[in-house]
């Protein structure tokens, strides 16, 4: 009865790991949310060379979110000026989509951002371990990386590309939330970076995909 009792408390514990990076993440997609609603009222639209460096800059702070010497408070003011800067860049192709197409991908990615946690969370609990899976699907981001940069050159379908983008950044929701609740240390912030990458990622090959 003991040792039950222990389980399930140390399961608690766990859990109580996924309070913190959701409370960030969430906070995140909304100061992206009101970055895109605040250009799309106003008409602004990011181009060349200011796009450009949007797009430098976001991958220095992704860089310096990754340091592991820097303080809970000093990531956040980075993940901060990160969704700043994802929102600039997402206003830069939302243009071309309809309303109702980015509404319908916002639905599909709370959908699958849904069932893809739980079934992390499940994984947790029936003692599942969904790293050697998260190698996969580094390597398959690799490899979509490599095939949206050769479809510049060679007849790829793009539709085939953003399929198997949707399936990568799926499974990964699950991966991630796994990887949070197996681990012996606790880190939020990149915890919730990697959430917020997935669901990004996710919701920008919806909305490819059904273009």
């Amino acid at each position: 009865m003991s040792d039950t009792s222990n389980t399930i408390t140390h399961t608690k514990i766990n859990y109580g790991r996924l309070a913190k990076p959701y409370a960030i993440l969430a906070s995140q997609l909304i100061i992206t949310a009101l970055v895109v609603s605040y250009f799309r009222k106003h008409q602004v639209f990011i181009t060349g060379w200011s796009l450009l460096f949007l797009f430098i800059f976001g991958f220095f702070l992704l860089y310096l979110m990754m340091k592991p010497y820097f303080s809970m408070f000093e990531k956040m003011m980075y993940f901060t000026m990160f969704s700043i800067v994802l929102g600039g860049l997402c206003i830069a192709t939302l243009p071309i989509f309809s309303w109702r197409s980015i509404k319908t991908a916002l639905i599909s990615v709370l959908c699958i951002f849904v069932i893809m946690s739980i079934i992390g969370v499940m994984c947790h609990v029936f003692d599942i371990d969904l790293g050697p899976l998260s190698f996969v699907l580094f390597i398959g981001l690799l490899g979509l990386i490599v095939g949206m940069i050769l479809s510049f050159w060679f007849k790829i379908e793009h539709k085939y590309l953003f399929g198997f983008g949707i399936l990568i950044f799926t499974l990964l929701i699950a991966t991630d939330t796994n990887r949070m609740l197996n681990r012996v240390y606790e880190d939020p912030v990149s915890d919730a970076v990697s959430l917020y990458l997935d669901i990004i990622n996710l919701f920008q090959h919806l909305l490819s995909f059904k273009k």
